[in-house]
């Protein structure tokens, strides 16, 4: 194990509490130290692309030091438990899949030290994930919506007409799924 018990501890903290989708999170993110075969002073070379918004995410974030800010974690919306972590300088890759499920009738805190305890082949089923990896980030333009003249990155920009549109007012234009992020 590359992590160790006070990275999760760290990640509760941030989280606000311990469970089994941080366990989740932090077996992931031990894993992918190991199958990229990178050493925690050298997690600035990976980039995480995780399919839930949900706990896990958060431990990620923590142990190893990935933030939405810079570039280092990415959301893609499939409502699966899913990771696909990449290598920026190797190219090596892996996606982990949670495909375990909490027996009937066990505890919370009985799940979540199951997770954090069982073989990692039990919990995920590894593969090559299905998705490039993220562009490097970069810093966009900001531009201003037509319609209510607030400032919005060139990267979320919603071209209606002859229009350039926030989300909000691209939603109120019909011209995009209200849904897509939810789909």
């Amino acid at each position: 194990m590359n992590l160790s018990r006070e990275h999760y501890d760290e990640s509760a903290k941030f989280h606000g509490h311990y469970g089994p989708g941080l366990a989740i999170g932090f077996r992931a993110a031990d894993q992918a130290l190991s199958d990229l075969d990178v050493s925690l002073d050298q997690t600035g070379a990976l980039v995480c692309v995780t399919e839930t918004q949900t706990c896990p995410s958060d431990a990620i974030q923590v142990c190893l030091g990935l933030t939405f800010g810079k570039g280092g974690i990415n959301y893609l919306p499939t409502g699966k438990i899913a990771f696909s972590f990449f290598h920026k300088d190797t190219h090596k890759s892996v996606r982990y899949l949670f495909k375990a499920h909490k027996p009937k009738g066990m505890k919370r805190d009985e799940w979540e030290e199951a997770v954090l305890t069982k073989p990692f082949e039990e919990l995920f089923e590894v593969s090559t994930p299905h998705i490039d990896m993220p562009q490097e980030l970069r810093l966009w333009d900001d531009l201003q919506c037509d319609e209510c003249h607030e400032w919005i990155s060139e990267l979320r920009k919603y071209e209606v007409g002859l229009k350039t549109l926030c989300y909000e007012c691209a939603l109120k234009a019909s011209k995009i799924d209200p849904d897509f992020q939810n789909k």
